[in-house]
Order: C-alpha cells, then sequence, then structure tokens
C-alpha cells in the first residue's frame, strides 16, 4: 500500500504544477514537484514513525470522523485516558466542530504544556486554526513541531490540510496527505482532507485540460467516496473531453441511480454519444442512445440532425409494420408501429396503425387511447381524416360497453368531419346505440 501511494505521488508531482502558482515562479514551483517526487520514491522516509493510537479510544476517533460530537464526548467523558495527549487533543477537536474555538485552542495549550514534545499537539493546534481561517498561525504552529518533534505523519497531515486550504496549495497539499499515509495508512484525520485534495487537484488538472490526469485523480478520490459528486463530475467531463461520451454517460447515468439531479448533463451527453455512433456507422446503437436523451428530457429543439434521422426511421418503421400486417404479423407489426413511436411521437401514420393493429389482436383498451391520439391530433393540427377513424374509436368504444363516449365520438364527427360516404354510416351506428 505505501509503494502504490509513493509511486501515484510521483506521477501526480511529475505532471505540471497548480495552475494557482505561487510567488516563487514556475520554475521553483517545478523544483518543488521534483523534490515531493523525489520524497514520495522513498516512500515517506523522510518522516518519523508516526504516534500509536490507543485503540481504546478508537470508537471515539470513529465517532468523531462520522460527526457524532455528542456520542464522542461521551465516550471520552468515560474514559480513563480523558487527560492524557489524546483524549485532551480528541477534546479540542470536538470543541472546534461543536463551533467553540475558544475552548478548542485552551485545551491544545494545556496539552501542549503537558506533552510539549508531542508533534501531534501542534498538528492539531495547525489544523483547529486552519479550520479557523488563521492560515499564517497553522504556518507557524506545524513549524514549532517540526522544531519539537520532527516531521512526522500528524504533522504531514496537518501541513497537507493547511495547503489545500491555502490557494495555489493543492497539489503540494495532496503529496502531503499521500506521504503522511504511506507511513502510517491508519492514521487518524487524514481521509477526508484526502478526498477534498483530489477534488481540488483533479479540477485543476480539468480546466488545464490535463483530461488523462484528471481522469486518474478523480478515480483514486473515487475509491474513497465512490459516489462524490464533484469527483464523478469531473471523471464524466474528462471522458467527455477525451472523445468517450458513451463512458461519461455511464458516469452520468450512475449519479441518476444515487439520485442525484443531474438528468440535463446526462440527456446532453447521451444525445453527444449518439452522435459519435453514428460516425462509426452504429446508426442501432445511435437511436438507442438519442431514445435515451429524449427519455432525459432533452428538449426537442436540441437534437439537431439527430431528429431528421429518427423522423426517417420512424416512416422507415411505418413502412415495413404496413408489410408485417398485409402478412398478418400482428405482433411483428405492432412492434414496428411501437418503434417509430418511440422515433416520432404524433406520427398520425404509426397512431392509427398501431390502433387498428391493437383492435386485430384484441386489446380494444389500447386501440381505443391511440385512436383517441390521433382524434385529438387531428383536431389540434385541423387535419382532414384520412379514413373514418372516429367511426373506428366508436367501434371499440362500444366494443367495450362504452357507449356514451361513442355517442359523443360519432356526434362530434358528423359536425367537425361531415363526408358523404362516412355520414350514412355514423348516423346508422348513432341509431344502433340508441
Amino acid at each position: 500500500m505505501p509503494f502504490l501511494i509513493a509511486l501515484l505521488l510521483a506521477l501526480i508531482c511529475a505532471s505540471c504544477g497548480d495552475s494557482e502558482s505561487d510567488a516563487r515562479g514556475p520554475a521553483a514551483q517545478h523544483s518543488k514537484s521534483s523534490e515531493i517526487a523525489l520524497a514520495a520514491s522513498k516512500q515517506g522516509s523522510l518522516l518519523a514513525p508516526g504516534t500509536e493510537v490507543d485503540a481504546s479510544l478508537e470508537p471515539v476517533y470513529r465517532a468523531v470522523e462520522s460527526g457524532d460530537l455528542e456520542l464522542a464526548l461521551g465516550l471520552l467523558s468515560a474514559h480513563a485516558g480523558r487527560r492524557g495527549a489524546e483524549g485532551m487533543l480528541l477534546e479540542a477537536r470536538i470543541a472546534e466542530m461543536r463551533g467553540d474555538a475558544i475552548a478548542a485552542l485552551r485545551t491544545v495549550e494545556a496539552a501542549r504544556r503537558a506533552f510539549p514534545a508531542e508533534g501531534r499537539v501542534y498538528a492539531t493546534a495547525a489544523e483547529i486554526y486552519t479550520f479557523m481561517g488563521r492560515l499564517d498561525s497553522a504556518q507557524s504552529e506545524i513549524e514549532r513541531g517540526l522544531r519539537a518533534a520532527g516531521r512526522t505523519p500528524e504533522l504531514e497531515r496537518a501541513r497537507g490540510i493547511y495547503l489545500i486550504s491555502r490557494p495555489g496549495g493543492a497539489v503540494e497539499g495532496l503529496a502531503s496527505l499521500l506521504r503522511a499515509l504511506a507511513v502510517e495508512p491508519d492514521l487518524p484525520f487524514a481521509q477526508r482532507a484526502l478526498l477534498e485534495a483530489y477534488r481540488l487537484v483533479a479540477a485543476t488538472r480539468l480546466r488545464e485540460q490535463q483530461h488523462l490526469e484528471a481522469l486518474k485523480l478523480a478515480g483514486e478520490g473515487l475509491k474513497l467516496a465512490p459516489m462524490d459528486l464533484e469527483l464523478s463530475l469531473v471523471k464524466a467531463d474528462a471522458y467527455a473531453a477525451m472523445g468517450a461520451p458513451e463512458r461519461s454517460l455511464k458516469v452520468y447515468e450512475e449519479l441518476l441511480g444515487a439520485n442525484y439531479p443531474v438528468e440535463d448533463q446526462a440527456a446532453q451527453m447521451a444525445w453527444r454519444a449518439g452522435m459519435t455512433s453514428l460516425l462509426v456507422d452504429d446508426l442501432e446503437a445511435a437511436l438507442t442512445l438519442w431514445l435515451r436523451a429524449r427519455e432525459l428530457g432533452l428538449p426537442e429543439g436540441e437534437f439537431g440532425s439527430a431528429e431528421k434521422i429518427m423522423i426517417r426511421e420512424a416512416e422507415a418503421c411505418v413502412r415495413r409494420g404496413v408489410e408485417s400486417y398485409a402478412l398478418a404479423d400482428w405482433i411483428g407489426a405492432r412492434e414496428l408501429f411501437e418503434r417509430a413511436l418511440l422515433y416520432e411521437p404524433g406520427n398520425l401514420a404509426a397512431e392509427n396503425h398501431l390502433a387498428v393493429t391493437l383492435a386485430q389482436l384484441g386489446d380494444m383498451p389500447g386501440a381505443i387511447g391511440h385512436w383517441e391520439s390521433v382524434v385529438e391530433l387531428l383536431r389540434r393540427e385541423s387535419i382532414e381524416p384520412p379514413e373514418p377513424v372516429h367511426l373506428n374509436l366508436a367501434r371499440a368504444l362500444h366494443a367495450e360497453g362504452l357507449d356514451q363516449r361513442a355517442r359523443t365520438v360519432l356526434e362530434r364527427g358528423l359536425s367537425e368531419w361531415p363526408r358523404e360516404d362516412w355520414d350514412a354510416e355514423t348516423r346508422e351506428l348513432l341509431a344502433a346505440l340508441e
């Protein structure tokens, strides 16, 4: 594990420095990156061993890291070692997290007086100052700790937390956190900071268009928090920028599965993935992806040339469906007409043919629904019916025992679409329903 962390650190630091370079300039920044990489290659050998955690206090650590401060305080109050260095520093962290910075610093100072050579005392002070936004004080505490205890994993963690809170310090901060964990893999209070460091550096690399590096960093961060929204979005954007919209869409689909509201981004990515599939002549995949884009809510006006292709495919499905119907292949015809409506919702011919097919299959409720859609569309668009749809709908309603609705349809048909060749049959059916 330490070797893998060090190797990753070397790869990170071998790439260009943080986009927010500090005042020392690019050359110095590159030099610092080289130093970090060298330290990583030595697997953190520059650090002293970490202070062993009291196993009996582990429930308190877990409660603090999970944010359950009342439980942490209760466990700590009942612990025999609460006045030792660990107990006092945990008490300080709890106070800071509860918003009582004065009590937190007072407790740290008491721990410093009792344990002046403990690196974790200075590390805790530095982190509390960082959380308070007092970065100069945090840096001073780290320097004092180095003089008192040398480079310990706790101080390296504190340095990492301080650096990721400072503009331009994210890359070095990530390096410090990785170096601390290379020596002490179970180091308390490091994982949340490490996750934030991955977020910051991955986002920076994405802005710098270092897409592969951003993807790697996001992947490492997602090992800590598999459904982290920020890292997942970096991953999705990196895939998209690298010309892999289907992989990007997969990330968005995972986020949707975790109830993140990313429908708009997913819809756009499904459309892009469809266009990519079309470029490699995979029309079936393209159509499937465009249908997914529509399902996710992509507005019809944003489909561009995909809309024309889907309309063309809808017309082809209608033609093949008519051929299947002529061969008495009702099931095949139904599937083709349904697919046509997926590609072009509101296709008049597909709606009507599907209604006829469903009636042939004995599905009168389904037929009624589609004939009603046809009638509504004809009225809305002021289209003259090519055939007596109102008669077909009325017969289907009568077959289901819905005679009142059938009469209403027939009466409106007489007034809206008066045709000599239809009127006689319409009146005859009306009389039969009396």
